[in-house]
């Protein structure tokens, strides 16, 4: 079963790689705690009832510092009314890279059949339940202006446009919500899109996916039988 972040935004791309072929993606995720099990959930939870009834919350508008949380146990620092730029552990191979960044990288490669596929991602956890997003820039081979992205989108399986997608839209549904679909204009020749693309990472990263995996495996026995 592929990582929940990745599952997000693979829907996403396989319609796009197929209608202008995919080269680049560099990619930013918001990671919500649900994505660290039961203990995120609650880390975040028991950080911010313990901030709201210590008082005094608005004064982290002008100090960091204002309101004092319980001490972390599953992140590296208190995840409450912050973000964390490291989801996932470092992985010990001299490219400071988080375990979650490499899987970016190598499951779009597999899940896309795209060895060359060139991937950076930075991952991000925020104070977020469930949901996971993810901010792409993605350059491809051929032009494709954002009004032909939608058109593709729209009619992409597990995929559901979006003005303004974000994990609460997404929570608790089964598509790869996406929008805020424009131009990259650091990219050349048109070949560039910039999106966004929110999923409920309890369901296709986890359940869902599992499910979907098992139906296509029963599909393939049953053709063989």
């Amino acid at each position: 079963n592929p990582n929940c972040t990745t599952m997000a935004a693979m829907p996403v791309m396989k319609a796009l790689d197929s209608e202008a072929g995919l080269e680049r993606l560099v990619v930013t995720t918001f990671q919500a705690v649900s994505g660290s099990g039961l203990a995120g959930a609650r880390e975040l939870a028991g950080q911010v009832t313990a901030a709201v009834e210590a008082g005094g919350i608005e004064g982290l508008v002008h100090d960091g510092s204002a309101v004092t949380m319980p001490e972390p146990t599953v992140y590296a620092k208190p995840i409450a009314f912050d973000v964390l730029p490291l989801a996932g552990a470092i992985v010990e191979d001299g490219e400071g890279e988080t375990d979650e960044e490499k899987k970016l990288r190598n499951e779009s490669r597999k899940i896309l059949e795209l060895p060359d596929l060139r991937v950076a991602g930075t991952c991000v956890r925020v104070p977020v339940f469930t949901g996971h997003s993810l901010s792409i820039h993605a350059e491809f081979d051929r032009p494709i202006s954002p009004d032909r992205a939608r058109e593709v989108l729209a009619a992409a399986p597990g995929v559901e446009l979006s003005d303004v997608p974000t994990p609460l839209e997404a929570a608790g549904r089964d598509p790869s919500y996406v929008g805020r679909i424009r131009a990259d204009q650091s990219a050349p020749e048109g070949r560039g899109l910039v999106l966004f693309v929110s999923n409920d990472n309890l369901r296709k990263g986890a359940a869902l996916n599992a499910v979907q995996i098992a139906e296509l495996v029963a599909e393939k026995l049953s053709a063989a039988a």
